[in-house]
């Protein structure tokens, strides 16, 4: 028997549907992995946070991602999918997965190489291990 994420991925914790602004109020304080869809569904972002509320003030205040910020002012996101995650190793795990499956690629994700994950999750574990 083989083991496959796509068995144990649970459907999203929360779909939020975005009337105009994105308000983070209405979002949860937890990690997770968060995708932004636009009105056709189309994914146009998958990020993680430790805080996703937290997030999404910052997207609002100073996006990293200049072509999601546009979306962002333009108001042209209208779903927000979360999945809320027990701990950053299932954070980092779960936005790997999603991205890199196809599954939630977003357009404006910046592409990810597995060099660039096998870095952080080798920080991770060597700080869960106490390397540092």
């Amino acid at each position: 028997m083989s083991f496959s994420f796509s068995k144990v991925i649970e459907k999203p914790s929360h779909i939020i549907t975005v009337e105009n602004k994105i308000v983070p109020l209405k979002l949860p304080k937890t990690k997770g992995v968060y995708v932004l869809l636009d009105e056709k569904g189309e994914v146009l972002y998958t990020g993680k946070s430790n805080n996703i509320r937290v997030r999404f003030y910052n997207h609002l205040s100073n996006c990293h991602n200049k072509k999601l910020k546009k979306e962002i002012e333009s108001e042209n996101i209208k779903k927000i999918l979360i999945y809320e995650c027990e701990t950053m190793l299932d954070v980092n795990f779960l936005e790997k997965y999603l991205i890199q499956s196809g599954i939630s690629r977003g357009k404006y994700n910046i592409e990810y190489t597995d060099k660039i994950i096998d870095i952080k999750l080798k920080t991770y574990f060597d700080e869960v291990n106490g390397v540092f």
